[in-house]
């Protein structure tokens, strides 16, 4: 399995930064220049013309994410994660991660945590 299955899509851990999820993470994106990579650590490298988003983890995640009955599971056309008990909307994506990241914004968009 790719590394980029296992993390965070850059797309979804910018929009976590933007909501001030603290970026301490295993894994970062980062861009130096025009080029973006995943790198293990923190990149040291802070100048305008680099940045990084914390590339969460599955477990991360699992680890941000409030206490509750969650229930993730994989179908043919990606993942899904909800909770009946408090009639959340199902998030859907193509990674676990993802599917994840998807409900953590949409907890904090909506206030919920």
């Amino acid at each position: 399995m790719k590394l980029e299955d296992q993390v965070v899509s850059l797309e979804l851990a910018k929009k976590l930064k933007e909501l001030k999820v603290k970026q301490e993470s295993l894994w970062y994106h980062y861009r130096i220049g025009d080029k973006w990579g995943i790198k293990l650590t923190k990149p040291t490298i802070e100048n305008e013309h680099s940045e990084f988003y914390s590339a969460f983890t599955v477990s991360e995640l699992g680890e941000i994410l409030p206490e509750t009955n969650w229930q993730t599971y994989r179908e043919k056309k990606g993942w899904i994660i909800t909770d009946h008990q408090i009639n959340l909307p199902t998030q859907k994506a193509d990674t676990e991660a993802d599917a994840r990241a998807k409900m953590l914004i949409y907890l904090l968009e909506n206030k919920l945590i």
